[in-house]
């Protein structure tokens, strides 16, 4: 996952500082072995099809699944102005 910048969701209204995400949802699984994992963000929050099968994604934030799915997004490297920082608790995907 990219370390820096920023995921702007143009039509919404927020952003994720990534550098913040990977804070909030690194985690280390059981069957890990201690190693951490970070789920990124956007292939989650842009997903059509979750629940039809072939790898779907079961665990933490599932309401959050496809909620930015045809919305307007780019990548920033600042701060974008105006906009409101997401709630990390809410896209924290982590999966057991």
């Amino acid at each position: 996952i990219h370390r820096g910048g920023f995921v702007v969701n143009r039509s919404k209204g927020v952003y994720i500082d990534l550098a913040e995400y990977v804070k909030a949802a690194t985690y280390s699984p059981k069957w890990a072995r201690g190693h951490e994992w970070c789920i990124p963000p956007l292939p989650l929050l842009t997903c059509i099809g979750n629940g039809r099968g072939g790898g779907d994604y079961h665990g933490t934030c599932m309401d959050m699944v496809g909620r930015w799915a045809m919305d307007i997004i780019e990548f920033a490297e600042e701060r974008p102005e105006g906009m409101r920082e997401i709630d990390y608790s809410r896209i924290a995907f982590k999966e057991e």
